[in-house]
């Protein structure tokens, strides 16, 4: 279990970490928390309201007590140990919720003191970072948007939390935290404790708070009395009264603009009338534009284009593959001139440009995403030196972390050179691309080489048609009416918050893209969940290659969605490819709670050698359960090719466990 940050008692702004003497007792804290807030949902008016919440508020109000005796020689004072008891008495009897709420958040506040837990992020958390790890790691249960309504939703029960509803503000970052990190009993909610170190748990529990469906952060005129501990351990509702009976009047949207921005927090309110730093940037907006409401609207619209603009350029950056030139260097003069000072000619003596594209930084430690074509050099392996050009205009060497060239996806990292300064980084602001629907707006940026960004707006035309790419890499990806200009390849697709849903990609069958023109009507772009799925193994692993088994999967809620009865026999294959069939399908009460569906499967491969078949759903590799298909990309990058992995798979009833060993994609394997 992880350490929990602890607070003397009495001090609202220490922030060291340190381990309890007694780890269990942040459980009796959570479990406490829990009562508190979905008691409300088992008893309501004296009555029961859902027998599944009520029976679970018995069993942990017993789990309680049964740690009394911990609780006792951890520290806590009999009055706690009796309240305990009392806590249990009033649930048995079901007594109303504001009781039962009252004396748990009581006692979790006493325990806290007492045994001196607490729970305080060790710095402000970063709530990017926080919606990029939902979303590899929770949406799938949960919903992209947090409504409850992941993929795998409809195999839970009981279902998983929705974070968009109103009793999201008697919530506090702390409960979440303590969710996250310890795991809901009887449910499908596991411990991330040995994934997820303090600050990526207090990451995701803070930005989960931001879900709410009415969640409408305003900032306020004046400074209020809060500080970050108050933010981390108490609720919406807690903090509204707490700060009203120091008699400051503060409004709903205030909290929610300090959820939204934890870092604003003591930082001096703006005066009326100017625009705080958070707020998207609108130099020259004009207050009563002529020529009536629909200029007014236009107008607005621009100002918002040019925000995204200032917000998304400075994490786009140029990269340009370097090739040694045979000659040493030295060209002859042409009898007509020529101009020979280019940057990469002063920077890198000896070397020429090769093919050049975009980026964009993914973290403050320098990592870069972009397109894998541009790493190539003119004999098909990867280019010495590659040059990134920042948005201040400074160029720098980066190294090749790892590539995917399947998908046409590259990793670097910008190395730092002895003597040389450090350069400031701004990382992207990474969304999601499930959150973009068909019609929305998308921006696509780029850094061609030599000054500028280049910017340009269209709408989504077709999102994904699956996550899993395999035959068909086309159905893999989304396309826009954005058209993407030469060098613009690698570059962020943002949406109208400035928030990247994808990466701009030239597509199946385009030889050399480093040279296309915007002449297409469509463009592709490889959505940010896919990328961010594959970039955090490929930063471990250093990969250069596409691991393969021989089959793709879809999500269990999408099979589900499309069930078909039960036919007997086959479809025959074509090319070596079995087709899609239902001939497997099972009807929704035989399917497994998690795992993922097997829908295709090519021959031959290291799966159909293993006795694999359509139908199959994998449950687990190595041990490690899937709950997505982001998650079974994510565990067979891990693995790498040449391992030798256990499958463990779920076939009419039975647990199957097939072993086999990851291999390379073959070069004829290559998706359309």
């Amino acid at each position: 279990m992880l350490g929990l940050l602890a607070l003397s008692p009495g001090s609202a702004s220490a922030e060291r970490v340190a381990t309890p003497e007694h780890p269990e007792m942040a459980r009796v804290v959570f479990l406490l928390q829990y009562i508190a807030v979905d008691y409300g949902a088992a008893v309501r008016n004296g009555a029961i309201a859902n027998p599944f919440e009520y029976q679970e508020m018995r069993s942990f109000s017993q789990s309680l007590v049964e740690h009394s005796e911990a609780m006792r020689e951890s520290g806590a004072s009999e009055e706690v140990l009796t309240g305990i008891r009392q806590l249990q008495a009033k649930i048995a009897a079901a007594r109303p919720w504001g009781e039962v709420r009252g004396q748990a958040n009581e006692l979790a506040g006493e325990l806290v003191t007492q045994l001196d837990l607490v729970v305080l992020p060790a710095e402000t958390p970063d709530l990017d970072r926080g919606r990029r790890l939902y979303g590899q790691m929770c949406a799938s249960c949960h919903g992209a948007a947090g409504r409850g309504d992941g993929p795998s939703a409809s195999l839970l029960d009981p279902p998983p939390t929705a974070f968009d509803a109103s009793r999201m503000r008697l919530v506090s970052p702390h409960h979440l935290y303590g969710a996250t990190q310890l795991g809901i009993e009887g449910t499908a909610m596991p411990s991330f404790a040995g994934e997820l170190d303090p600050r990526a748990i207090w990451d995701i529990s803070f930005f989960l708070m931001t879900l709410r469906s009415d969640f409408a952060p305003r900032r306020p005129e004046s400074a209020h009395p809060l500080t970050l501990a108050d933010l981390a351990r108490y609720s919406d509702q807690d903090l509204l009264a707490r700060v009203r009976d120091m008699g400051v009047e503060i409004d709903p949207t205030h909290i929610d603009h300090y959820r939204r921005f934890p870092g604003s927090l003591g930082q001096e309110a703006r005066p009326p009338g100017t625009l705080a730093k958070a707020d998207p940037p609108s130099s020259g907006r004009r207050t009563a534009p002529a020529g009536g409401p629909d200029l007014q609207l236009a107008l607005s619209l621009q100002d918002a284009f040019a925000g995204v603009a200032e917000q998304a350029a400075p994490s786009v950056v140029g990269v340009s593959g370097l090739i040694r030139q045979a000659d040493g260097g030295e060209s002859a003069p042409t009898g007509a001139g020529s101009w020979r000072a280019g940057s990469e000619e002063r920077l890198y003596p000896g070397f020429r440009r090769g093919r050049s594209g975009s980026g964009f930084l993914v973290s403050d430690e320098g990592y870069i995403l972009t397109t894998h074509h541009v790493l190539g050099d003119d004999a098909g392996g990867l280019v010495e030196i590659l040059d990134v050009e920042l948005h201040d205009g400074s160029h720098h060497i980066a190294r090749i972390v790892g590539t995917e060239p399947t998908i046409d996806l590259g990793v670097l990292r910008l190395e730092h050179l002895p003597g040389t300064p450090t350069p400031e980084l701004r990382p992207a602001r990474i969304g999601r691309s499930g959150d973009i629907r068909v019609g929305h707006w998308a921006i696509a940026l780029g850094n061609p080489a030599g000054p500028g960004t280049s910017f340009a707006i269209g709408t989504l035309s077709s999102g994904p048609e699956r996550q899993c790419y395999q035959e068909d890499l086309t159905a893999t990806l989304m396309q826009t009416s954005v058209g993407v200009p030469v060098g613009g390849y690698g570059g962020p697709l943002a949406n109208i918050e400035g928030e990247v849903v994808g990466m701009m990609v030239p597509g199946p069958g385009a030889e050399h893209p480093e040279l296309l023109a915007p002449t297409r009507s469509l463009e592709f772009a490889l959505p940010i969940d896919l990328a961010m799925a594959i970039y955090e193994p490929l930063k471990l692993r250093e990969s250069r290659e596409s691991p393969w088994l021989g089959f793709s999967v879809l999500e269990l809620g999408d099979v589900r969605s499309r069930l078909a009865p039960s036919k007997e026999g086959g479809e025959p294959t074509q090319g070596g490819v079995v087709t899609r069939s239902r001939s497997r399908l099972r009807r929704g009460n035989q399917f497994p709670r998690l795992g993922v569906y097997i829908d295709d499967i090519f021959e031959p491969s290291p799966a159909a050698a293993a006795g694999v078949w359509i139908g199959d759903i994998l449950l687990s590799i190595d041990g490690n359960a899937l709950v997505s298909v982001g998650e079974f990309q994510r565990w067979l990058y891990l693995s790498g090719i040449g391992r030798t992995i256990e499958l463990e798979i779920y076939r009419d009833g039975e647990i199957l466990e097939k072993r086999v060993t990851v291999a390379e994609r073959p070069k004829a394997v290559r998706p359309r």
